[in-house]
């Protein structure tokens, strides 16, 4: 059973329950599952602080929870009203006892318009208190309000709709910019966004998107405007010589991140790699230059001159440089790396473990022939965590990399995604949840499928095999056998780095 306290509208004073009130008189009244108010004129005998069950269950809770305890909406001729009222439980520093704050959070409407959100009857101003009162007021029992909303014209699927039809209600021209408004709002500084809206008031519309999207053509233009992070990109490719087409064909071939992927492009045709090749090449080769650049800048750090071949593909490219890496030797296997605040733990069948020394490290990509040794000086900075998945039969089956408490990376072999097995999968997410470790952020387990198919890379593009070496340019000098390399490791000699 919950309790409220009392709802004040317009100056009449009335009960969650049966509407009772002072003064005044009420349209109509929605609610769910409030008891009478403290000082309601047909009861008066329960509120929040006595004798409510939900405050015997905040007592022993270790973190006092905030509860939604009843909605209100209110109409009339010229606008609609819909609030909905919170509890908050915490502790009193002084004597200990359970005390409560009600909060009334509501969003009224004029003409199918959103006109204002409030707190306790305050109008909200502030981008952040304006996101929070829509996040509360759209809640888990989101039923009555996107009721309220659809029976007022209001056609929204989640909070973030109806702030961006709030702020585009207030500001017209971002409406016409047809922009999300609060992508918009954290993407520009009010500087920034006062040169926008002077260029499209002063020339037009046309202009003013021609000036935020810096691209001449539609196509572009309108990716642009649905993708306002790619703007910088899509410059740096444009200066790098991609025509507007190009950079759209370059958009096509994913359907996110493309951001990154953009970055990514920028960064082959920095190496050397022609507009061409970046366009014909497949989209998981240039997603592969963040960990490119990696491997490189540490092998330069023991061999300045290094420089790849002319003639290694961009589709060769990740696995050259990984090879290279393979080929240095590491002067000292049995330091230990820093370890994490994820402790090793067991889920089902598989292990999770960080690894304990640059050898297990080495160990982990050579076995399962990845770049994981690349990221050893980044782990002992803090910049990331690598966590080991292994099984009774496999040590290695799997690699992860958390940067911030997000998952980035879930790889099995040759760098194949997590989510082509679906234990792997499912015991992954479960980790994730338990260690609270952000796991919506990785495309290897849910939302990259479309993105990131994950097919495999030809076991040994370049024919290494198990044996080669290199020169002081880190050329390969010499090949042995043509399978699939699987670099072992010799326990009691040097390891590959």
């Amino acid at each position: 059973m919950f309790s409220i306290f009392l709802f004040n509208h317009h100056g009449k004073t009335l009960c969650g329950e049966c509407g009772a009130r002072n003064t005044g008189e009420i349209i109509s009244l929605s609610f769910i599952g409030a008891p009478h108010a403290e000082g309601c004129s047909v009861k008066a005998n329960m509120w929040i602080n006595h004798g409510c069950p939900l405050r015997d269950w905040a007592t022993n809770a270790s973190e006092k929870p905030t509860f939604p305890v009843a909605d209100f909406r209110f109409n009339d001729e010229n606008s609609s009203k819909y609030a909905r009222q919170y509890v908050h439980y915490f502790n009193n520093k002084y004597t200990g006892e359970i005390m409560s704050l009600s909060f009334i959070y509501a969003v009224k409407v004029v003409d199918g318009k959103i006109k204002s959100f409030t707190k306790n009857g305050k109008i909200l101003f502030s981008k952040k208190e304006i996101m929070k009162a829509a996040r509360l007021l759209f809640g888990d029992l989101c039923s009555n309000f996107s009721n309220w909303a659809r029976d007022n014209s209001i056609l929204v699927d989640d909070y973030m709709d109806l702030v961006d039809l709030y702020y585009k209600g207030k500001n017209g021209t971002i409406k016409d910019l047809r922009v999300n408004a609060i992508k918009f709002l954290e993407a520009y500084h009010p500087q920034e966004r006062a040169k926008i809206y002077k260029t499209a008031r002063e020339k037009g519309t046309k202009e003013g998107i021609r000036y935020l999207t810096k691209a001449d053509t539609k196509p572009l233009q309108n990716f642009l405007l649905k993708n306002l992070d790619c703007i910088m990109y899509a410059q740096n490719l444009k200066n790098a010589g991609f025509t507007e087409d190009q950079v759209c064909l370059l958009a096509n071939k994913v359907n996110d991140v493309h951001a990154a992927f953009f970055s990514a492009a920028h960064d082959a045709v920095e190496y050397g790699y022609s507009i061409k090749a970046v366009l014909k090449a497949d989209y998981r080769n240039i997603f592969n230059m963040p960990d490119v650049k990696r491997m490189i800048k540490r092998i330069k750090r023991n061999v300045p001159s290094y420089a790849v071949p002319e003639h290694v593909s961009l589709a060769d490219l990740h696995d050259y440089v990984m090879h290279s890496m393979l080929a240095l030797r590491n002067q000292d296997p049995e330091k230990e790396l820093r370890q994490p605040d994820v402790l090793d733990m067991c889920i089902g069948k598989y292990t999770f473990s960080a690894p304990k020394t640059q050898k297990e490290l080495f160990e982990c990509g050579s076995k399962m022939v990845i770049c994981v040794s690349a990221y050893a000086s980044d782990v002992d900075s803090g910049e990331i965590d690598i966590y080991i998945v292994g099984t009774e039969e496999e040590r290695f089956f799997a690699c992860l990399s958390v940067i911030g408490n997000k998952l980035h990376q879930a790889k099995m072999y040759r760098n194949r995604l997590a989510l082509q097995d679906a234990s792997l999968t499912a015991v992954i997410k479960e980790w994730c949840d338990m260690n609270g470790i952000d796991r919506g952020y990785s495309t290897d387990l849910d939302a990259g499928a479309k993105n990131f198919p994950g097919v495999l890379r030809d076991p040994d593009p370049l024919g290494l095999g198990d044996h080669f070496e290199l020169n002081d340019g880190l050329d390969i000098l010499r090949i042995q056998q043509q399978r699939p390399a699987q670099i072992d490791i010799d326990i009691d000699g040097p390891l590959p780095f």
